[in-house]
């Protein structure tokens, strides 16, 4: 179904789906802010996940190359963050599927979502999925949370 799972190596939504992708034997990749930013500080690390740094400090930066380097981007938290706006402008802006799961930090998905996510996968015939969402800081727990939805959904 997949083949490959890429993020920007942000703290939270982003490190789920590369730590999802590594329990699942997926390869992983993506784009992060030069200096290796996350908000737990420089992350040089995140090398060994196949994620290459950008030329600039600047997020939105590395939100667009995932976007562009994925089949579609599926997108964790609120919708009322810039980080979200930015996600889905990128995305519309280049015509890339765009799946949105808003539930709130602490609320597991249900069957449906796994569902959800897996026909659109294969209605948009995805094979390499953007991973992107909140922070940790934002909603605690949310990596763990990521990372246990998409092992359960595409396993």
């Amino acid at each position: 179904m997949i083949d490959r799972i890429v993020s920007g190596g942000q703290t939270g939504a982003n490190i789920g789906g590369l730590e999802a992708a590594e329990r699942l034997n997926l390869p992983t990749g993506g784009w992060i802010p030069k200096g290796w930013r996350t908000e737990d500080g420089p992350k040089p690390e995140l090398k060994r996940l196949g994620l290459k740094e950008t030329r600039t400090s600047e997020y939105r930066v590395r939100t667009y190359f995932n976007v562009e380097e994925a089949d579609g981007t599926i997108w964790f938290g609120s919708t009322t963050s810039p980080e979200y706006e930015c996600t889905a402008a990128a995305a519309t802006s280049m015509r890339k599927p765009f799946l949105v799961f808003s539930f709130p930090c602490g609320r597991f998905a249900t069957p449906k979502d796994f569902r959800t996510l897996r026909n659109w996968i294969t209605a948009c015939n995805v094979r390499v999925l953007n991973v992107a969402g909140h922070r940790e800081s934002k909603c605690p727990g949310i990596a763990n949370a990521v990372s246990t939805f998409l092992c359960w959904s595409l396993a």
